[in-house]
């Protein structure tokens, strides 16, 4: 069962795609990125690249974010998070780009305060984490959801908030300054 972890929308239990299209991010590693963000989220202007069901956009927006954009390829798993966005009567706050997250780069001209970027593992490549950067206000957070394999450098402009593992995923955090 996903749900929401804490905030306005606290336990209310969210729709999953089918568990071979998506890799959800475990509960415990959810609420350990957003136990780190605390007050990086009110009032701020979120991106949720690679975004599945939308629990990591939807637990910001019931932790104060202000708006979040949501970046999803697959048309079955864009039903199913606009199910959830339905389900929490987010709609206003919430926007779904259906289409490739590279896509999303080349026309993006928002600049966000906190970006997630949670790609399929085989699928991840360091120029993402260098375009997703670039969408970052100065000072925002880019997290970054990867394999524990994965060689993920900080890239010049941001410096290296933490680091951490949970079994086969990494988390690592990035302020742009």
């Amino acid at each position: 069962m996903l749900q929401i972890i804490s905030g306005t929308f606290a336990r209310r239990v969210l729709q999953q795609p089918p568990a071979a299209i998506t890799r959800p991010v475990s509960e415990k590693v959810r609420g350990a990125i957003f136990n780190s963000l605390a007050a990086d989220l009110d009032g701020a202007r979120v991106l949720d690249l690679f975004a599945g069901s939308g629990a990591l956009g939807l637990e910001a927006l019931s932790r104060g974010a202000a708006k979040v954009d949501f970046v999803e390829k697959n048309n079955k798993v864009v039903s199913v998070l606009k199910q959830n966005i339905a389900i929490l009567g987010v709609r206003e706050v919430a926007k779904v780009h259906v289409g490739s997250v590279e896509r999303f780069f080349e026309q993006a001209n928002e600049a966000y305060d906190v970006v997630f970027m949670d790609p399929p593992y085989a699928d991840f490549e360091q120029g993402m984490v260098e375009q997703a950067v670039g969408l970052l206000q100065y000072g925002g957070t880019l997290i970054v959801s990867t394999s524990s394999k994965a060689n993920l450098v900080a890239p010049s402009g941001t410096e290296l908030n933490r680091q951490k593992t949970y079994g086969d995923t990494m988390i690592t955090v990035l302020k742009k300054v």
